[in-house]
């Protein structure tokens, strides 16, 4: 699992259905997924739900929950795929800048709504994200794939890179890991029960340390702006206090002796 895997997820039911029908009457090809989620770090995947928006997630935990399964891999219900070298997977400190500006944006249900984000992937008047093109967003700063905005990006459109160049299908591999952790969690092996349960620990406090690493950024950012705000404010109290200044001198002048 490297940082940069697309994930590519078709759910089951009549909402799955009336999701490739809707991208299918938006672009007139046939979808194979419903949802898109990208992985930003070793066991670390980031998507964007209707019930939970923009959430960081811990893959074990999305295996023993059944979100996450090789069943799925083996149905071909997931695909995964991997960008090309020297991208996302060699600039960890990039990808996860990245992905702390996304973290706190609420689901996007207005879908091929042009958002500021498409310009600007750090801008702070975007505050929503639909799946897709939260990784659209993630993916378009670390490697091209593609003129098409994040705002009109849809799951049927990144399945495309299947075909692009340096992309490779690594489904398999992450139906191994994923078998292998889900047999770790089913196993009553105490030394397995104590390799899961680490496991489970130590990936939670590495999204947590995600979380605070943002909360801390958007409380810099916020304390910039009270200090810019600062700023101006001096800065014009500055200049009104010349302008007085200047007044005051102006009237001294004319008040001495001599002067009519």
């Amino acid at each position: 699992m490297r940082a940069g895997d697309v994930i590519l997820i078709r759910s089951k039911g009549v909402l799955s259905f009336l999701n490739r029908a809707g991208q299918f009457i938006l672009t007139g090809k046939i979808p194979q997924h419903t949802h898109v989620s990208l992985c930003v770090a070793p066991c670390s995947v980031i998507d964007a739900t209707p019930k939970d928006h923009v959430k960081l997630r811990n893959v074990v935990r999305e295996v023993i929950e059944k979100r996450l399964t090789d069943q799925m891999c083996e149905d071909g219900r997931m695909h995964v795929l991997r960008p090309p070298s020297k991208t996302w997977d060699d600039d960890k400190v990039a990808a996860l800048k990245a992905t702390i500006i996304q973290l706190g944006k609420r689901y996007n249900y207005g879908v091929l709504f042009p958002q500021s984000s498409d310009v600007d992937p750090n801008s702070e008047k975007a505050e929503t994200a639909f799946c897709s093109e939260l990784a659209a967003i993630l993916l378009k700063q670390l490697l091209p794939i593609g003129a098409r905005r994040p705002s009109a990006t849809l799951p049927v459109h990144l399945e495309r890179l299947t075909k692009a160049d340096g992309w490779e299908n690594v489904t398999d591999k992450w139906t191994q890991m994923l078998k292998e952790y889900r047999e770790l969690a089913e196993s009553e092996l105490p030394k397995d029960c104590k390799h899961i349960k680490s496991l489970l620990e130590t990936l939670d406090l590495e999204i947590q340390i995600t979380l605070n690493l943002a909360q801390a950024e958007n409380m810099q950012k916020a304390l910039d702006k009270q200090c810019a705000q600062l700023d101006k404010k001096s800065a014009e109290l500055t200049e009104k206090f010349i302008g007085l200044t200047k007044e005051a001198s102006d009237l001294w002048d004319s008040l001495k002796p001599g002067r009519s």
